[in-house]
Parts: C-alpha cells; structure tokens; sequence
C-alpha cells in the first residue's frame, strides 16, 4: 500500500528556517495554553505559555517568552485540574483576563507565524479571549507540530500522537513535565527541530518532477473498518483515498510518491467546496451527502 501526505507542512518549516529574506518582516511564536475546558466561547485560558523567535540568518534566535497564569471567573472542575494540575487556590491571586489581555495582545501582535501541538485549539481558545475583550487574533500563518509528527513519523512503533508520546519515543524529553503549558512549549519546540531536520534529509530524497493525475469522480466510503473510512478517487490512474482515521491518502496500486499529491489534494477541497485539510480530515458519510446536497459538490 502506498502513502502519501501533502508537502504543505514540509515547505512552511523550510520556509521558516532558510527564507531569511521573508521571515525578517515576521515574528514567530511557539505558544501553549491550558484551560478551564474545550469551548472556546465559555471557556478561559488558566495558563498561557510562549516564546518568541525571530530568524536571524537562517538560525532561531529567542527575543521573548511569557508565562502567564490567569483566573477565571468561575472555579475550575475537577477534570480539568486532573488534567493540568493548575488548581483554584493556585489562581486565587493571579490577575483576571482583562488584567492579562493588553500584555497578551502587545506580545503576539497582529503578524506573526503560530507554532503548537494541535495549533488550531489554542488558537481557538485565543481568540475566544480576543472576542471577550471586543476586539480580534489576527496573525500571518499557523504550523501544527502535530500535522508535522504525522508526516516525518509514520510507521514508527508508537502508541499514540500525544505530545508527551512523541517526546519521550524521541528521547528529547529530558527535563521536561509534561500538561503544564511552559512545558509543552519547551517540548513542542524540540519537536519542530527534530522535523525541519527530518524535512530536510527528505528533500534531498524527493522527485524533481510529479506526474499529474487527472480525477474523474469523488466519492464517500465508510470502508470495513477505520482504517478505509474516507474520501475515495478514480483517477486517471486507478483508485485512491484520503483516510479521515490516518489524514494522508493510500492507493494499493498508484505509486503516491511519483505524483503531485499537493495539487491532487487542492483539487479535491474545491470540487468539495471546503477550505481545509483539516475539514478532510473531519469528514463523514453524512457530511459528504449534506455537501452534494448542497450543491457545492462539482
């Protein structure tokens, strides 16, 4: 069975690194938040951790960090402290949101590139706080360090795509707590660098040329089991899909490796007519149907 994922992680870590040219004009931030829970509309960041880089000649250079605690106006439940260790009597004396949020919003700016394990969440959950206080999260680009884990790191004998999982299967873990969002940073960090080192000994590796395939229908199937669930193609060379259990596409009788799968997979997103990967990744039976019933499918 082939695999393949698209090369967009790949090009924005590279670019991150070696485009010194572009990267001066932009900050980068590695950031990670723990919280009183997972809905970014009710919810509040407890701790919110980041440290900025600015790329000076092709190296990372740390300019900043913050480390800030920060109470919620409600006690926080049981599960979430089991999950972080941050208790109420801990955030008794730290400041309120509202206290926090102008040296929060002075420090990511309005044009920086957002780093984290699972980026989209605590990006949701910031701008959940940039909503409370009337105003907006804006920033140039985002990178998932996890979406990076699963490019460089699949076949590996892992148990799982935790953070802490990855850390310690890598041996970089050394000094590290892990679920306290200072931390996760640290953590996060080191597995960017593991990547764009991994990114780069497999450019060297990869096609100059890509063959285009041509795609003549898309359709859903749940498959036999999880691993098949996903978004199926006939193509111009033979059948393919994109498994929502594993996020990257699989063909048992197309080499994924010889073709262009960045422009297969932009292709897909708007004949389905959504905007991301990650809504690829989500996608059901019954949301496919709900698509094509819509009229967005083309």
């Amino acid at each position: 069975m082939y695999r393949a994922r698209t090369h967009v992680n790949q090009k924005a870590c590279i670019c991150m690194y070696e485009d010194t040219m572009h990267m001066q004009y932009h900050d980068i931030i590695v950031f990670d938040t723990e919280t009183s829970g997972v809905k970014p509309s009710k919810d509040y960041i407890v701790q919110l951790s980041a440290r900025k880089f600015k790329n000076e000649g092709g190296e990372l250079i740390l300019k900043d960090k913050r480390n800030i605690y920060i109470r919620p106006p409600f006690f926080l439940d049981k599960k979430n402290i089991d999950i972080h260790g941050i208790t109420n009597e801990f955030l008794q004396d730290k400041q309120t949101e509202e206290d926090a949020f102008s040296e929060i919003q002075e420090f990511f700016g309005e044009n920086a590139l957002l780093v984290g394990y699972n980026v989209d969440f605590d990006i949701d959950m910031l701008q959940g706080m940039y909503k409370r206080q009337k105003t907006e999260l804006k920033f140039w680009y985002k990178l998932d360090v996890l979406e990076m884990a699963r490019d460089i790191l699949y076949g590996k004998e892992i148990e799982d795509y935790s953070l802490s999982t990855l850390i310690r299967h890598l041996g970089l873990d050394s000094g590290i707590t892990f679920h306290q969002a200072d931390d996760d940073v640290l953590a996060t960090w080191r597995l960017m660098e593991y990547c764009y080192n991994e990114y780069k000994e497999l450019r060297k590796t990869q096609p100059s040329s890509l063959e285009h395939v041509y795609i003549n229908s898309i359709y859903f199937w749940k498959g036999y089991n999880k691993f098949q669930q996903g978004v199926y193609l006939n193509t111009s060379l033979g059948k393919m899909y994109y498994s929502t259990f594993q996020k990257a596409w699989f063909s048992s009788n197309i080499n994924l490796e010889r073709v262009d799968i960045d422009a297969i997979e932009r292709e897909v997103l708007i004949r389905m007519g959504i905007d991301s990967n990650k809504e690829l990744g989500k996608m059901t039976a019954r949301k496919f149907e709900n698509i094509k019933k819509g009229k967005q499918f083309v």
